[in-house]
């Protein structure tokens, strides 16, 4: 697996993804509906975890598209619930987006909404950490294992999001085990909250490492819903799942634009810091009641993260090599 990653990173990953069953370009839904495929937007949140759209709204917008939904709130099942309460026939994929202790997210697709209420409170509800929206303190591969024993899809989510997400870089600093991967189905390879250069780099990832795709919106505002959606010939969320596992699948759309999404990292910022900021000030008072470490604090988590993407950021602009990139000086590549 490491040495797939550094010969996948001493080349350049600024070109226009063009694997196939990928299409960067807003989805044209009658076109689509005309060839019989079932469209759904597998990267939705609701107002459950850090974004403030209620789920029937979400539904609402997705039936106006003539779409189905994946309602994958962080750590949290109360959207897919809900969503199942207002309209049990309606297209959504009971779904859950995990943040793991090592960094990356994961999101895990069932077939049945029951097999994702045991999977969440035997696996995820015990384990959430003082802000419930970022990361647990389930290690990735145990994750993978244990979704793996249920009808489920797994796939891993925005692999090359900044800071601690970011999948490649955790693999390569040692942080993160590779050997998860054994238990991943597919990698998403297009997220509405990255931009198309790291779309890029993770179907060039999938494709390496011959993994399936996904693509969602990552919407946190409704009007991001139906950016980009998965489509394949089915007739059931079963069916669906079982395309993706197979292959027979596309990805289709793009980004809604850094500009347009500006109110949604308004709104999960604001979600976030409700959690944050009582529990770094708990922790702090802990810290210098001598009750904890100031390296388990959460505000020393948050500047080593910031300082580590900090570095990342100037090794890009600067060319500076770095680690096994000495072998590459002429041509650096930021993971």
């Amino acid at each position: 697996m490491l040495q797939t990653l550094k010969n996948l990173f001493s080349h350049s990953l600024d070109h226009p993804g063009a694997s196939s069953g990928i299409i960067q370009e807003k989805p044209d839904f009658n076109e689509l509906k005309k060839s019989n495929m079932m469209m759904i937007d597998m990267h939705v949140h609701t107002r459950f975890s850090d974004s403030y759209s209620r789920v029937c709204k979400v539904l609402a917008k997705a039936e106006m598209l003539g779409i189905g939904v994946a309602i994958t709130d962080h750590n949290e099942i109360q959207g897919v619930l809900r969503a199942h309460e207002l309209n049990p026939d309606a297209p959504v994929i009971p779904g859950i987006e995990v943040g793991t202790l090592e960094g990356p997210h994961v999101l895990v697709y069932f077939s049945e909404i029951c097999e994702l209420i045991d999977f969440y409170h035997t696996r995820i509800a015990p384990y959430k950490s003082l802000d419930p929206y970022t990361n647990t303190t389930v290690g990735i591969k145990d994750l993978v294992v244990a979704a793996s024993r249920y009808e489920s899809l797994v796939s891993v989510a925005h692999p090359f999001s900044h800071a601690y997400t970011n999948v490649p870089r955790s693999i390569m600093t040692g942080v993160t085990d590779p050997s998860f991967f054994d238990y991943v189905d597919a990698v998403e390879v297009l997220n509405g909250a990255v931009s198309k250069r790291r779309n890029n780099q993770a179907s060039d990832f999938a494709e390496n490492l011959h993994m399936q795709r996904t693509g969602g919106s990552d919407s946190h505002s409704l009007f991001e819903i139906g950016s980009i959606v998965t489509c394949a010939k089915a007739g059931s969320v079963k069916a669906f799942l079982a395309a993706i596992k197979e292959g027979r699948n596309r990805v289709i759309g793009k980004p809604v634009g850094r500009v347009r999404r500006v109110p949604s990292l308004a709104k999960l910022s604001h979600k976030h810091l409700q959690h944050l900021v009582p529990a770094m000030c708990r922790q702090m008072e802990a810290y210098f009641c001598g009750e904890m470490e100031y390296t388990d604090t959460l505000i020393a988590h948050k500047i080593d993260m910031i300082k580590t993407e900090s570095h990342h950021f100037l090794t890009r602009k600067l060319h500076l090599s770095q680690g096994w990139r000495k072998e590459h000086k002429k041509a650096p590549v930021t993971i």
